[in-house]
């Protein structure tokens, strides 16, 4: 996010602008959704909220979405 705002010349008031319409990275929605974990407490609430444009966050694990892998199986495919 930071690399984002730095190229297009954004201050966080601008983010956090609810009149001004935003694009984010996928890099950015990704991280906000949950997809690569939570930070302890969690993402600010209000940028999460601009970021995801009303889907909601990803909240425990990642992880515990995915199917269950048998890795005994999938070794001797290999």
């Amino acid at each position: 996010m930071a690399l984002m705002m730095v190229s297009q010349n954004l201050t966080p008031e601008d983010v956090m602008n609810p009149d001004r319409d935003m694009s984010f990275p996928d890099s950015v929605v990704d991280m906000m959704r949950g997809n690569l974990g939570q930070p302890p407490g969690g993402w600010p609430r209000a940028i999460q909220a601009k970021v995801l444009k009303g889907e909601t966050p990803i909240t425990d694990r990642p992880g515990v979405h995915l199917e269950p892998v048998d890795l005994e199986a999938e070794r001797a495919k290999l």
